[in-house]
């Protein structure tokens, strides 16, 4: 795949490799193939082949087109989504709240942002009717 002209595609997958919470080495055995190919891969050293392509897209659920397309801008905002989740990370990991306590954080959290996406997303559905 070589002949691919996308150079975000290696920080892309490092962005997604490291927003699940996974090694270079797990994310290789998942997808069959050897830690240095995805360090080669977040390095744009190479690209996968279109079959491996496909086991990435399927492995994060999301689309070929995301991994693939040239949008530096998606790239910088899911920075930032990764950093504000990792400042997340940092604060319940350091404060000195008892894990029961934390993991309702972790729950309201999440559900807060599930609710805040379908309110946006039925938002933006009755808008285009």
């Amino acid at each position: 795949m070589s002949n691919l002209n996308n150079n975000n595609f290696g920080k892309r997958l490092k962005i997604l490799r490291e927003a699940h919470y996974l090694s270079q080495a797990e994310l290789a055995k998942a997808l069959s193939v050897s830690r240095s190919t995805i360090s080669s891969y977040e390095n744009d050293a190479r690209h996968p082949d279109y079959d491996t392509l496909i086991k990435i897209a399927e492995f994060f659920d999301v689309s070929i087109d995301y991994l693939l397309r040239n949008d530096l801008a998606v790239i910088k905002k899911s920075e930032q989504y990764l950093n504000i989740l990792q400042e997340i990370n940092d604060l319940l990991t350091t404060s000195p709240i008892e894990s029961e306590k934390k993991d309702e954080i972790i729950k309201e959290v999440r559900d807060f942002f599930i609710w805040k996406v379908r309110q946006f997303r039925e938002s933006r559905s009755s808008q285009e009717e």
